[in-house]
């Protein structure tokens, strides 16, 4: 009974790759460049961070000098999908098979290595049409490489794709080499907030205890005048009384 029901299964997915119709979509790919290559990750998926199909058949991945070309089918819940990935690459690469090549990862999971020619070099993007969807850079592979590709000077290529990605972990290394404790930028505007509140207030106080002396000294000198007024006008009756 259980190789008929394995027998069972196996024809059914026959069956479904056999069919003519299919729902086409761009595969969940991250990619990520060094001065010498080209690394991409493709999952075949319906998003990035699930786990790839179990089922990739009929995988076909052609490399050009400036194209990368990729399709693939797969059944997913009984809906047969094709993945589909055609890119118009930024630069040229070496088609020498021990440079350029793909190789299987876990399931449903490809890993491409693309070397560039000429390099070392800087390529401004990955595509140099339009971008295709589920595409991302893939940020821990560029932090990777972000110091050599900033140090390069053999081109003027500056604004790169990841260009602005700061390397905290490599921050952090070198604040703590030298000794410095490690401030953020949102730490940074908050202390320097914090440092001009202070300072108002400080204003403010200083002012606030400023008009209270002066307050204070106007009622004592207003004091000083009734007193004399007073003592000045006790002596004139004195004297009246006097010659009378």
């Amino acid at each position: 009974m259980k190789n008929t029901s394995r027998h069972m299964n196996e024809l059914e997915k026959l069956a479904k790759r056999q069919q003519t119709s299919y729902v086409e979509r761009s595969p969940p790919t991250k990619w990520a460049q060094s001065l010498d290559e080209i690394e991409i990750e493709i999952k075949f998926s319906l998003r990035h961070g699930v786990p790839g199909c179990i089922n990739i058949f009929d995988l076909n991945i052609t490399f050009t000098k400036d194209t990368l070309s990729l399709s693939a089918f797969c059944v997913e819940g009984g809906t047969k999908m094709k993945y589909v990935l055609d890119i118009q690459l930024w630069g040229t690469i070496s088609l020498d098979t021990d440079e350029t090549y793909w190789e299987e990862l876990s399931v449903g999971e490809i890993s491409i290595i693309m070397t560039k020619d000429p390099r070392p070099a800087r390529w401004l993007t990955l595509c140099l049409g339009e971008k295709p969807e589920n595409l991302v850079l893939w940020f821990e592979k560029h932090q990777q490489h972000s110091y050599r590709l900033d140090d390069h000077d053999g081109d003027e290529i500056y604004e790169y794709e990841g260009w602005d990605i700061e390397n905290e972990e490599d921050d952090e290394e070198e604040d703590m080499m030298w000794n410095k404790p490690i401030v953020r930028q949102s730490q940074k505007d908050r202390k320097l907030k914090s440092e001009v509140k202070d300072k108002v207030k400080s204003k403010k106080s200083k002012k606030k205890n400023k008009n209270k002396k002066t307050k204070k000294a106007k009622k004592i000198g207003k004091k000083k005048k009734t007193k004399t007024k007073t003592k000045a006008g006790r002596t004139k009756k004195v004297k009246k009384v006097k010659k009378n």
